[in-house]
């Protein structure tokens, strides 16, 4: 005896994507850099139906942007209902990070577009690259080894000047990093009466830098360490009747961690606040220091 199964055959749809569009910038490109960015995406093709929301259609088709990740759109704004050509979607633009994506529609069978030139996007910065520089003003406290307060009767060296570099290549949506070194330089001198002590204190780091852009990109967060090295220079006691001592000149290794917050005036000047903890290794003492600072930046 033969049993029969019935099943039904349906028609599949094989979506069609002829272009991929930002209203915003009537283009196919999303730069990360524009403060009014809204997320909407604009798709025409054809056998564009609606996303099944209740697992239920039977005719549907499934959206979204395809590059190393995949992000799908949070809600449909709009759809073209009779002929099936245009659908417009808002995506999080927090999960749209910097690359080359492609959008797929898919319908309830598996067929899907081609991933061809028609379907590509783009999510960018027009400014690839970030230069900061910035001058300012810092003054090193010893926190530890007593060498060097000892002899100038103070913890304290505010005669002081400091300044970053910053070359910020790599730009994404969580964050940007990059490489910089910082300097700073200290002016020493102390009269005890029976002598005076004088001489140079310097420190120059090369540094890893991680920013966090904040509030559209007014303020910036910005964690940086590295290693590098602490030049004692010149430093010599005077004593009566024309007696000075040999001068010390040493470099010694010493690294860096820091954390500064930039804030915007504009587009390009920014002021900057923060501190930093250096340690030098020295064969006579090891020295720790924390450095206030205040500076003055621009970003090319």
């Amino acid at each position: 005896m033969t049993s029969y199964d019935e099943f039904t055959v349906r028609q599949a749809y094989k979506p069609e994507i002829r272009s991929v569009s930002y209203p915003l910038y009537m283009r196919n490109t999303i730069y990360l850099d524009d403060l009014d960015n809204d997320g909407i995406i604009e798709i025409t093709g054809r056998n564009l139906f609606l996303p099944d929301e209740t697992d239920r259609a039977i005719v549907h088709t499934k959206y979204y942007l395809k590059s190393s990740r995949t992000v799908y759109p949070l809600k449909i704004l709009s759809h073209d209902e009779i002929r099936n050509r245009k659908i417009v979607f808002l995506f999080d633009m927090k999960k749209l990070d910097v690359g080359k994506y492609h959008l797929f529609a898919q319908d309830a069978s598996g067929l899907h577009s081609e991933d061809d030139s028609d379907s590509e996007f783009f999510v960018k910065f027009k400014k690839w690259l970030d230069i900061d520089i910035e001058a300012g003003y810092t003054c090193p406290v010893v926190l530890h080894d007593e060498t060097l307060p000892e002899y100038l009767s103070t913890k304290v060296f505010p005669l002081s000047l400091q300044g970053k570099f910053a070359f910020m290549p790599f730009k994404h949506v969580w964050g940007y990093m990059g490489l910089g070194i910082r300097g700073n330089y200290s002016r020493l001198s102390y009269d005890a009466g029976s002598y005076t002590i004088d001489g140079n204190l310097g420190m120059i780091h090369g540094l890893f830098i991680y920013q966090l852009p904040l509030f559209k990109r007014r303020l910036i967060l910005e964690l940086h360490g590295g290693a590098g090295i602490t030049y004692f220079n010149n430093i010599v006691f005077h004593f009566p009747h024309n007696i000075n001592s040999d001068p010390l000149n040493t470099i010694s290794l010493s690294f860096d961690a820091g954390l500064s917050v930039q804030i915007y005036i504009n587009k390009r000047l920014y002021t900057a606040i923060g501190a930093d903890y250096a340690f030098t290794l020295n064969k006579d003492m090891n020295l720790g220091v924390i450095m206030p600072q205040a500076s003055i930046g621009w970003q090319f």
